[in-house]
């Protein structure tokens, strides 16, 4: 047998969690302004935002906070401001 502990032999073993977004992004405001533009599915996500559906999905949901340039291309195709979509930890913790 392998040097792998059998207790953590199913976490090695493909055992997926979730991960924990880490970015403050505005899900809501992220998927209404893509709604209202007739994108529903990450693939229509993606055409919009010129990005790619994987991508789409971690920007919208925390996981992965774009560059500047791209931020600013995302909000500027949805039609909203980068700091609405993206908002600072300090806007976060003051409207808690």
């Amino acid at each position: 047998m392998s040097d792998v502990q059998e207790g953590s032999r199913d976490a090695a073993c493909g055992e997926r969690k979730t991960p924990t977004p880490r970015v403050p992004v505005n899900r809501d405001l992220f998927l209404s302004a893509c709604k209202a533009l007739g994108a529903n599915t990450e693939e229509d996500r993606a055409a919009l935002l010129g990005t790619t559906p994987k991508m789409t999905y971690s920007y919208g949901y925390g996981y992965v906070e774009p560059r500047l340039t791209k931020a600013r291309q995302i909000a500027a195709r949805l039609g909203v401001q980068v700091d609405d979509l993206w908002p600072t930890t300090a806007d976060v913790k003051a409207a808690a």
